[in-house]
């Protein structure tokens, strides 16, 4: 599939590559343009807690599946739709649409970085407390 730019003016563009996808399936699926923008915010979030700046955003993936938990007597397999998109120098994009089936779990989200955005993430947390140098044993006095 072509990448779209998640935005308002090509939510008709984002719903018909879901409905492609959705066939007659509604229920447990994304079939809204809103649905992959709340993913697109939840990935901008997330860049921003783990990198900060947003020329390191680049890269960076949201991979999820649609559909919420369901009681586990519940023991059929229902429709879902699973969605890649992808954050690239200015904008989120969806690149991919395929259709799934879940269980009673549901879907859920993930995010993917990049080895060097990794890096950075790591770097920024451990910028947030040091090491102590003391032995187990040790007692630690103010």
């Amino acid at each position: 599939m072509k990448a779209i730019k998640i935005t308002q003016e090509n939510s008709s563009q984002i719903e018909q590559a879901l409905r492609e996808v959705n066939l007659g399936a509604r229920a447990h699926t994304y079939t809204l343009a809103s649905d992959i923008a709340d993913l697109a915010s939840f990935g901008e979030g997330a860049c921003v807690n783990l990198l900060s700046a947003k020329k390191h955003f680049a890269g960076g993936v949201i991979i999820a599946t649609s559909g919420k938990a369901v009681p586990k007597s519940y023991k059929y397999r229902r429709e879902a739709t699973r969605v890649k998109i992808e954050r690239r120098s200015a904008d989120w994009y969806l690149t991919e649409v395929t259709a799934t089936f879940i269980y009673t779990a549901g879907g859920g989200k993930t995010l993917v970085l990049t080895a060097e955005q990794d890096a950075r993430a790591v770097e920024k947390f451990r910028s947030q407390y040091f090491i102590s140098q003391l032995e187990k044993n040790d007692v630690y006095r103010d």
